[in-house]
């Protein structure tokens, strides 16, 4: 892709599209089936990275000869344990992500709170990652970052008094108890640990 051309634009639009979809597919999930859902995703990652190693597999039989997948595990002839260890260690970063995702979507329901407002707080994950940059690797935070960061949050401030504005009818008698509710304080705690989870990983990729 050329550094001027605007498919950027298209591609960020529909990755946007495609992310709105699948959170609305996953909140539906959690409200009918719950926790378990988590199977459901689970068995579909599997799937497309067991399609994605054998595929990588099959091309390295025709070139090499060797149906194997080079995940920089075997230096030299000789398993490497410190990249084995790495390799473990991102394994159970990815499964902590997808959990935290599913835990936030899930609590969401149970506390009756707009999923909307969890998936505007997981957009200041580039501010996590650029602060983790800082820190690590001397990376600053750009003006562009600092505004979208600014308006991230003006959203979720909007989102959050939508019951202030408009709060819903205390009618007696209207009201019925759920008793699998929980608090507000809940989703909005994994809300905000979901993005540092996605920082960890990006960081521990880089």
């Amino acid at each position: 892709m050329a550094p001027n051309s605007s498919t950027w634009i298209i591609l960020s639009f529909a990755a946007s599209v495609f992310f709105c979809i699948s959170n609305g597919l996953k909140t539906e999930m959690a409200a009918k089936v719950g926790y378990e859902s988590v199977l459901y995703n689970a068995t579909g990652t599997v799937i497309a990275c067991l399609a994605f190693d054998l595929k990588e597999a099959f091309k390295s039989y025709k070139s090499n000869g060797v149906f194997w997948v080079n995940q920089n595990l075997i230096n030299n002839g000789k398993l490497s344990t410190r990249n084995l260890l790495g390799f473990i260690i991102m394994c159970l970063l990815q499964v902590i992500v997808l959990n935290m995702v599913l835990f936030t979507l899930y609590f969401s329901v149970r506390a009756e709170v707009n999923s909307g407002i969890s998936t505007c707080i997981w957009s200041v994950t580039p501010f996590f990652m650029s602060f983790a940059d800082y820190l690590m690797f001397g990376n600053k935070l750009g003006k562009h970052q600092i505004a979208g960061i600014t308006l991230i949050t003006c959203s979720i401030i909007l989102l959050s008094l939508r019951d202030v504005i408009n709060p819903p009818s205390e009618e007696i008698g209207s009201q019925t108890i759920n008793p699998f509710k929980v608090s507000i304080i809940v989703p909005l705690i994994f809300a905000i640990l979901t993005p540092l989870s996605f920082t960890g990983s990006a960081i521990y990729g880089k």
